[in-house]
């Protein structure tokens, strides 16, 4: 494996997505009625989203590519002080 090979590998372990739905990640997982953690349906880790098992009527509008409109990627929370004055 090359050094560049190497590298994009990392950056895919070090992404993470977040459910369309119920906010759920790679990381925080809902469980069902048996106790059975979500599970990823779709995910596109380039833009940071996905549809977990527990949200599967999202799965229409991320199939129809709905979502670059509906869930948009660049907002955030106001976390702390060097966010203060942040609007978005």
């Amino acid at each position: 494996m090359t050094a560049k090979q190497h590298d994009h590998v990392l950056a895919g372990l070090l992404e993470c997505a977040v459910c369309i739905g119920c906010g759920c990640d790679d990381s925080h997982a809902c469980c069902d009625a048996k106790s059975i953690p979500c599970h990823w349906l779709r995910v596109d880790y380039r833009s940071g989203l996905g549809v977990r098992s527990a949200c599967a009527e999202h799965v229409p509008a991320w199939d129809s590519a709905t979502r670059p409109a509906d869930y948009p990627t660049d907002e955030r929370l106001n976390i702390g002080p060097a966010d203060q004055g942040r609007t978005s």
